[in-house]
């Protein structure tokens, strides 16, 4: 099948997306007003939108875990109240959904999808870290212990703050994230934190023998030699004129990573992600049937750390970094506000599987702080996109696009 000939090339900007999505014929709370199903379908575009937004704001290397963003997110939703509730309960998607419904939600499936396949590893945990100078309402922390297992920690709020948080991230991601915090404030109110893990191996193993280095055409047209990996297999897959696509399932098959570039080898793989919404892909995931052909995919490994204000302001999150009194939920005695919002992320990409990580930091600070502004050959030889799903339920973990596979570690910016 020659129309699969060219598919890889370019500079690899490696984003991670995770979505919550519930998978199907979990148990569900009778007190529930929505079926999972139903919410999982209004948070669906949240995925899309934040991963368009990266990629549309950064260069280079991305690596993103939407999922992450979204337990994160779920927790400060608990003590906001006003425009800035209404806000971040719009941008997730959630906007037609009660407090209750999104708890019980996030709460599902995060017990569910660690379950789905017991040959992969999944850890997802929150915590919460309080400014002990502040009397933060017990309704606020006992709603996130109830619904995502959150650890509460009273803190002084000091260097010893920042050694024990870093470790409670490092201990959650198998050593990945060791260093998500550099600095802390004491008039931080609190810090909210979700992380999570991922270690699947392939159904089908790539040889290491057959690992060679071949060429990789990157975004500003420099040819590079690049360890890649090469089987020859069964794959679902699919071919338009502007994209191709290939799923390389893990262990039972529940979970997948998603791989997508330009079917043209002068298309542009920023393009294809900025069109993509959760219609085109469930076009592609519909049309997706086995052909054999031989896949070269690029070995890769990176991690690296983006601040997300910038983009979750320009989706609609405005009122949350003003300070209000809309943080009430969590604390009465002044106005907050949410100083920064970033994420560490990790993956590693080889012939066995796939391990990746994430760990997600929203500090709330005082309002006294000033605010921060089907062919023979498919080759993965140049720019492009990729996914970590759950199949039955379509829960998107980890979503990306590589750019340079060589320079994924050059793209972690300094403090």
């Amino acid at each position: 099948m020659p129309f699969f000939d060219n598919f890889w090339r370019q500079e690899t900007l490696l984003t991670i997306v995770s979505l919550l999505f519930l998978l199907p014929g979990c148990h569900v709370d009778k007190q529930s007003n929505y079926p999972p199903e139903t919410i999982t379908k209004s948070n669906q575009e949240f995925t899309f939108n934040l991963y368009k937004k990266v990629v549309q704001s950064e260069t280079g290397n991305i690596c993103l875990s939407p999922f992450s963003v979204s337990f994160c997110l779920g927790m400060i939703m608990n003590g906001t109240e006003g425009d800035t509730y209404d806000e971040i309960r719009q941008l997730m998607g959630f906007q037609d959904f009660t407090r209750e419904d999104i708890n019980r939600y996030m709460q599902t499936i995060r017990k569910e999808l660690s379950t789905a396949d017991t040959s992969v590893t999944i850890i997802n945990a929150n915590s919460i870290w309080i400014n002990n100078r502040f009397n933060v309402r017990k309704a606020f922390t006992r709603l996130n212990k109830k619904y995502y297992q959150a650890e509460i920690y009273n803190e002084p709020f000091d260097s010893n703050t920042i050694s024990k948080i870093n470790q409670w991230s490092a201990d959650h991601t198998n050593g990945k994230i060791t260093k998500p915090v550099q600095q802390i404030d004491d008039k931080f109110l609190s810090i909210l934190i979700n992380s999570i893990y991922f270690k699947g191996r392939w159904n089908y193993e790539f040889r290491k023998s057959a690992t060679i280095d071949e060429p990789f055409l990157t975004a500003d047209s420099c040819l590079i030699n690049t360890p890649t990996m090469i089987k020859n297999h069964y794959i679902n897959s699919y071919r338009d004129e502007k994209v191709t696509v290939a799923e390389l399932p893990y262990g039972n098959e529940t979970f997948s990573m998603v791989l997508f570039l330009p079917t043209q080898k002068d298309g542009d793989i920023n393009e294809i992600i900025a069109h993509l919404d959760k219609e085109q892909w469930e076009g592609w995931l519909n049309n997706l049937s086995l052909h054999k052909f031989e896949l070269h995919l690029p070995r890769f490994k990176m991690e690296q750390k983006i601040n997300l204000e910038k983009q979750l302001k320009a989706l609609g999150i405005k009122k949350a970094f003003i300070a209000s009194l809309d943080f009430a939920q969590m604390c009465q005695t002044e106005k907050f506000y949410i100083h920064s919002l970033s994420q560490n992320s990790f993956i590693e990409v080889n012939e066995e599987g796939t391990e990746a990580a994430a760990t997600t930091v929203a500090s709330i600070i005082a309002e006294e702080e000033i605010a921060s502004n089907f062919p023979a050959i498919i080759r993965f030889d140049r720019p492009f996109g990729y996914m970590i799903q759950e199949k039955n339920s379509g829960i998107i973990l980890f979503a990306g696009k590589v750019d340079n596979p060589k320079e994924c570690f050059l793209n972690i910016k300094p403090e």
